[in-house]
């Protein structure tokens, strides 16, 4: 199965668990990784065959619950903001073949709908050295394996105020 919109960037190994079995060992690997720039935790499954040195992964995963030893719920939302921000940028960039840089989440709130959720998030991108008010919906799909991303809506605003402020 082909995985949509994951951008991982390797960082750190937080921890691993070794699980001997008949034919081989299974690992469980909790992986620290960038999407899009947001550090985030992830969970790895791996079998590797003694004999063959054949290597499987088993499963991978976005680990949701222990970021919250890591960061307040807020702290949490915010970056989920700003995550979903730039996937909003990078997507209507590639969509509308321009060249908008994100600069900062300005507001958000999400709606739950069936099978996941709508962030509605107001952010500031510049383009040319002109900071515009934008505004995105991205939905976040729920999924087992992996949360499936797809930009709803993208609209810069009418105003716009120079980058240096």
């Amino acid at each position: 199965m082909r995985v949509q919109n994951a951008h991982l960037v390797f960082i750190d190994v937080v921890k691993v668990t070794i699980l001997p079995e008949v034919e081989g060992v299974i690992y469980y690997i909790t992986l620290k990784a960038s999407n899009f720039g947001v550090e985030q935790l992830y969970e790895a499954k791996v079998w590797v065959k003694d004999s063959t040195d054949y290597i499987e992964l088993l499963d991978f995963h976005h680990v949701v619950d222990v970021l919250k030893d890591v960061e307040t719920d807020k702290e949490k939302a915010h970056s989920n903001l700003v995550y979903f921000a730039k996937f909003a940028v990078k997507e209507y960039n590639r969509e509308k073949n321009v060249d908008l840089v994100f600069v900062k989440v300005v507001d958000g709130r999400t709606e739950p709908v069936l099978d996941g959720k709508l962030y509605y998030i107001t952010l500031e991108a510049s383009n040319l050295g002109v900071v515009r008010s934008c505004e995105a919906i991205v939905w976040v799909k729920s999924s087992n394996i992996w949360p499936w991303l797809e930009l709803v809506d993208f609209k810069p605003l009418l105003f716009s105020t120079p980058a240096d402020k």
